[in-house]
C-alpha cells in the first residue's frame, strides 16, 4: 500500500511534519487508545446499544477525538484513511484488532454522524 494512493502530496507532507514534530502521540500509546475504544464499542455493538445512547455518544467523541489526532481535522485526510480500510480490509483488523469488521466500522459512523 502508498500512502500517496490515498493522500496528496500536501497530505502525505503533513502527516509526516506532525509524526516528526512531536504533535502526535508515541504509536504505541495511541494504539493502545484505539483498540480500548474499538473493544468497548464491540461491546455496545454486541447488546445492540442504540447508536444514539448516551453510552455510544461518549465513545463516538472519544473515536472522533482520536481521528481528529491523527488528521489534525483535515476533512481530506480524513477520507483518505476511509479510503484506506475500505481498500485494504486486513489493515482494520491489524489496526483496530479483531473486534472491528465493517458492521462495526457503520455502527460508529452512525454514532459520530449523531453528535451534535
Amino acid at each position: 500500500m502508498k500512502y500517496e494512493d490515498f493522500f496528496t502530496t500536501e497530505q502525505v507532507a503533513d502527516l509526516k511534519a506532525r509524526g516528526t514534530s512531536g504533535s502526535l502521540r508515541p504509536a504505541d500509546v495511541a494504539g493502545r487508545d484505539w483498540k480500548r475504544v474499538a473493544a468497548d464499542i464491540r461491546v455496545e455493538f454486541d447488546k445492540k446499544t442504540p447508536p444514539t445512547s448516551p453510552r455510544m455518544q461518549e465513545l463516538a467523541r472519544r473515536w472522533r477525538g482520536l481521528i481528529d489526532e491523527i488528521t489534525g481535522g483535515d476533512e481530506g485526510i480524513r477520507r483518505g484513511l476511509v479510503a484506506i480500510y475500505r481498500a485494504e480490509p486486513g489493515v482494520t483488523s491489524e489496526f483496530f484488532g479483531p473486534v472491528v469488521d465493517d458492521a462495526v466500522l457503520k455502527y460508529i459512523g452512525k454514532a459520530v454522524a449523531a453528535l451534535p
